[in-house]
């Protein structure tokens, strides 16, 4: 029914606008406004003015809330009762009349909060022509009125299902930059949104995904893995969705990658501007982030920060991101990186920050971020505030919580969800209304993770599973959260020396004395010009000793007169084998 429902008001859409525009004269076409409006529909106001006039300046048609007018901007004064205000999570067509063709107009978006969502689509002759999304205080676009193409796929279009939430693409390897040790063939994805806004049916629609990797001494992209979705006919002004896991590995490797998917069909389209779209994404030997980095190879200041318990997306006192460890008894977190921003009304030198590492264990059906959450890391520093401005933050020492010792490895194939955390209940409070001592946390849209199908064995269990759309008997469902932004986190990796694998045969090496006192003697059967890495940790992982060397002569020797007392393991590792052994000190 939902289905008959949907196709009825595209038709009574297309009737009403042919019948008006009928009523043009000739080389005019009829332009209408279809509003696609956020929870917060009353926020929004838009007009049209000639090209190059700005709001409120030679108006010829404005709709939406007129209190918010175009200085209304991030004023949040709005409400619900005001003068012409859109409904909420809803659409609504907004006629305009005949215009010539080719004229150029602006359109202006101004909305009440500064954070909407509001999606603007201008239909020509009933049609569908583009979409312009308003998601900041005040958005202006340039539109030239041009009839509509017979034959016209886009891609980079933004589904929405009937709970709000949106789909656009996979990016292929998910996070922005992603650990070589951590990425297998169930994080890798391919998935698109293809659009017709042609008037004609297209058929036979595919899409095509590239993989290229840069080289770096040509400066070039060379590709290193393809693969094609199929779509099959496209009826007018409707879209589909496709997706698929990318099993192969061999294109897996420490480097710059970009990803590419265009669309192609029989026909010739009309309209090649809007079939492709590209974006970037790095594989690394330890660093794990989803927010960009700047020149300075630090973590990006982004637009938007949240203070602690006063956003739906911080939990009180609390925000973090999840992140999913295939391999994780390989590696010990080094240190993990934050974007906080100190208000200026900041009135004391400094604030004390947790940074907080969980395990996530499902207990039914969903994720329960009250009971399914088990805290097993954490870290508590002293930032100094620099009022008005943006501090980065680094914590580099996390302590298990359960006996007070040093963190050591995480589990293999375990989620888990890393958090800034904050909260005073003495004086100076984080916030008192007036002053703010706490610290907002830097965050960072992100549309979701990627997709999966719900009968998968290895779906990820990420926060909020929505329903997307059903294709046949395939449920498709999106995980992360879904449209909402994330704290900019950047961790670093390194490796554990207690997972090195044993390979005696391949490096011949004997360690004395054992026990030892003032010096360790290491001899190897080496080959000449191989770097080895020597590292010894104590019982808690903590690293002690690191040193790369050529082993000179077959042998090295390391002083241990400044080690206390106890149990360490000597780690020597290269491309050619693995060697561990514990040894006492006395």
């Amino acid at each position: 029914m939902k289905s008959l429902a949907t196709f009825f008001i595209f038709l009574i859409i297309g009737l009403s606008s042919t019948s008006l525009h009928s009523q043009c004269l000739e080389g005019e076409a009829y332009l209408t406004f279809e509003v696609t409006t956020d929870q917060y529909g009353y926020e929004l106001y838009f007009e049209i003015t000639p090209f190059d006039d700005a709001c409120g300046v030679n108006t010829l048609a404005s709709y939406g809330n007129t209190y918010v007018g175009c200085d209304g901007g991030g004023l949040q004064s709005a409400n619900a009762q005001d003068n012409g205000v859109f409904p909420n999570s809803s659409t609504t067509l907004e006629e305009y009349g005949c215009i010539a063709l080719g004229t150029q107009i602006n359109i202006h978006a101004i909305d009440d909060w500064g954070d909407g969502e509001s999606v603007i689509g201008v239909r020509v002759n009933g049609f569908l022509t583009e979409t312009f999304t308003a998601s900041q205080a005040s958005h202006s676009w340039t539109y030239t009125v041009s009839a509509p193409n017979n034959y016209d796929m886009e891609l980079d279009y933004d589904y929405s299902d009937p709970n709000g939430w949106t789909f656009n693409h996979i990016a292929p390897v998910y996070d922005l930059y992603y650990p070589l040790n951590q990425l297998t063939n169930t994080e890798t994805h391919m998935g698109l949104v293809v659009h017709n806004l042609g008037i004609q049916e297209c058929t036979n629609v595919y899409a095509r995904l590239n993989i290229d990797k840069l080289n770096e001494t040509s400066n070039t992209y060379e590709t290193v893995f393809t693969d094609t979705l199929k779509y099959g006919n496209l009826a007018s002004e409707t879209s589909k969705i496709r997706n698929k896991n990318i099993t192969d590995t061999d294109w897996y490797s420490v480097g710059k990658f970009r990803y590419v998917y265009s669309v192609l069909m029989d026909e010739n389209d009309q309209d090649e501007s809007n079939n492709s779209l590209s974006n970037t994404f790095e594989i690394t030997e330890d660093y794990w982030s989803k927010t960009p980095l700047d020149n300075n190879n630090e973590l990006a200041v982004t637009n938007d920060a949240y203070f602690p318990g006063t956003n739906s997306y911080v939990d009180a006192y609390e925000w973090g991101s999840f992140f999913y460890f295939e391999n994780g008894n390989d590696i010990i977190i080094d240190k993990i990186n934050a974007m906080l921003y100190s208000d200026p009304s900041a009135n004391i030198a400094s604030g004390d920050v947790q940074t907080r590492i969980y395990e996530v264990n499902i207990q039914g059906a969903g994720l329960d971020m009250e009971t399914d959450l088990t805290n097993v890391g954490i870290n508590l520093s002293t930032v100094n505030h620099n009022p008005g401005n943006s501090v980065a933050f680094e914590a580099s020492t996390f302590y298990n919580t359960s006996n007070g010792e040093l963190m050591g490895a995480l589990k293999n194939n375990t989620l888990y969800y890393i958090s800034i955390y904050q909260q005073q209940s003495s004086p100076p409070y984080l916030s008192d209304g007036q002053v703010k001592n706490g610290f907002a946390v830097h965050g960072n849209s992100i549309n979701q993770d990627f997709l999966v199908n719900a009968s998968e064995s290895n779906s990820f269990p990420y926060y909020s599973p929505v329903l997307i759309t059903q294709q046949q008997d395939q449920s498709v469902y999106s995980y992360g959260w879904n449209g909402g932004p994330e704290p900019t986190l950047g961790i670093t990796l390194r490796e554990n020396p207690l997972s090195v694998k044993q390979n005696n045969a391949l490096l011949d090496v004997s360690i004395a004395p054992i026990p030892t006192k003032n010096k360790l003697n290491i001899n190897l059967n080496t080959l000449e010009g191989i770097d080895y890495t020597i590292v010894i940790t104590d019982i808690s992982n903590r690293v002690i000793y690191l040193e790369k060397s050529n082993f000179i002569n077959n042998s090295k020797h390391i002083n241990t007169a400044y080690l206390a007392p106890g149990t360490y393991i000597l780690a020597i590792k290269s491309k050619y084998g693995h060697y561990s052994q514990k040894f006492i000190k006395n």
